[in-house]
């Protein structure tokens, strides 16, 4: 019975079988047994044995001797006359749009270009402007390339996104916050949001997170851990037994950002924060901000809520967010007849912060807040107290 070719000794006894065909091919049974056979001998050989593509440069030079074209005709392909030099010399690399334009300029085929069999151009993402990414920034990250950044942008930035779970994109820079009249520059924003999806993929969580498994109940227990110094970093810890992800990144220039809230491709959801301040007080209420967003908004259809200074999200959501995370620090009920509110006092911000077992920096923040007062209490709100435990 006929089958696959799969080991060598198969295609051995194949080409065998085929010389004992060709020798005996009066039968229309033999002659449909050896297009069969020659058949399977063809797929097994074009895996095992590919034949190679000549290399992009030896290509180029193929294609420039056959239109008899010098080196300066190359130059509305590759950009220049030393970089076509270099290029011709192997000492630069070609960029996914010199390849582009020598495909449709000189015809030369992209499977030869980008060196591999039936391979097309990308064609997604194409919306996007890759040189107005913050790239020098991303350099000084760590998560792109330095060598040749501003040319290989795209290359660059793609191989980011792919990093990230290549997530939609198309209406990115739709989502755009502002800050004292400034607009938040999308690009940077969503370069900050591709560097936490890349870094939470890389996570590795022993829970599979389930949806309802956490609730508003958590975050109150989840609030207790803010009187231990390291609070923050038990937090991770916390979230983790319910598959939930925790990380900081800091924010990139012209953002103003405070976090993110979103759901990796798997499902998984994940906090981001960019501890924009340096207080304790601020860091709870965030978290909690983006965990209300994990229990009650995110959905397959929108994966994804960033939180800008002064609010992105529709009013609804974001006052329902504020909400939930008052009261899971602050019980309303409790909050509406304590000192700390009434008077505004070190004294009830103490006496309430120890009756509901949190750090005093959470209430003395949402007696500051409530009265739109910043200069009241700032003793107690832990200033600097956060990002050393994370940078």
């Amino acid at each position: 019975m006929m089958k696959l070719i799969k080991t060598k000794q198969d295609h051995e006894l194949a080409l065998k079988r085929i010389e004992t065909l060709l020798a005996d091919s009066s039968s229309q049974e033999a002659m449909d047994e050896l297009e069969l056979l020659a058949h399977l001998v063809d797929q097994y050989e074009e895996k095992e044995f590919p034949i190679d593509f000549p290399s992009p440069v030896a290509a180029i030079k193929f294609r420039m001797d056959q239109l008899g074209l010098k080196q300066k005709d190359l130059v509305s392909y590759i950009g220049s006359k030393s970089k076509v030099s270099e290029v011709l010399n192997e000492k630069r690399p070609l960029t996914l749009e010199m390849m582009r334009k020598l495909n449709s300029g000189l015809g030369i085929p992209a499977e030869t270009l980008l060196q591999s069999p039936k391979a097309e151009f990308p064609k997604t993402y194409t919306d996007l402007n890759w040189e107005q990414f913050p790239l020098r920034e991303l350099v000084k990250r760590g998560v792109v390339e330095a060598k040749h950044i501003k040319e290989r942008a795209e290359e660059a930035m793609r191989g980011l996104i792919h990093a990230a779970g290549s997530p939609q994109l198309a209406n990115a820079c739709l989502r755009q916050g502002s800050w004292n009249g400034k607009t938040a520059d999308c690009y940077a924003t969503l370069a900050w949001e591709l560097i936490v999806r890349a870094r939470a993929r890389e996570v590795e969580l022993s829970t599979k997170y389930r949806h309802g498994s956490f609730t508003e109940a958590h975050m109150e227990k989840l609030a207790h851990l803010s009187i231990y110094t390291d609070g923050p970093k038990l937090a991770v810890e916390y979230l983790a037994r319910y598959g939930i992800i925790l990380l900081t990144e800091p924010a990139i220039k012209g953002t103003y950002l405070d976090g993110i809230a979103l759901l990796l491709e798997d499902g998984t959801p994940v906090v981001g924060l960019t501890l924009r301040l340096d207080r304790i007080d601020y860091f709870w209420f965030t978290l909690m901000h983006e965990l209300a967003h994990i229990i009650k908004h995110l959905t397959p259809e929108q994966s994804s809520i960033i939180d800008f200074k002064d609010g992105s999200s529709a009013k609804d959501t974001e006052d329902e967010a504020n909400t939930i995370a008052s009261n899971a620090l602050i019980p309303a009920e409790l909050w509406t007849n304590s000192k700390a509110k009434q008077r505004g006092s070190k004294v009830g911000v103490l006496e309430l912060a120890e009756q509901l077992e949190i750090h005093e920096a959470i209430v003395a923040g949402r007696v500051r807040k409530e009265r739109n007062n910043y200069r009241v209490l700032s003793g107690l709100v832990g200033q600097k107290q956060i990002r050393k435990l994370f940078w």
